[in-house]
């Protein structure tokens, strides 16, 4: 078998957001980074709850 581990810079809105949500569905483990931490954790979430639905 075979792991991924994908890195997404920006991915706290916009582009870096829709592919961090894409590939949460796709890799084994997900790094997502974010230059603002404020803006971050409403991203990060919605990164979160997508890998959940999938997860189920």
């Amino acid at each position: 078998m075979s792991f991924k581990t994908v890195l997404v810079a920006g991915a706290s809105r916009g582009i870096g957001l829709a592919v961090a949500e894409h590939l949460s569905s796709q890799a084994n483990r997900l790094l997502a980074v974010s230059r603002t931490a404020a803006r971050s954790g409403s991203g990060f979430r919605q990164i979160y709850l997508t890998w959940q639905a999938w997860k189920l």
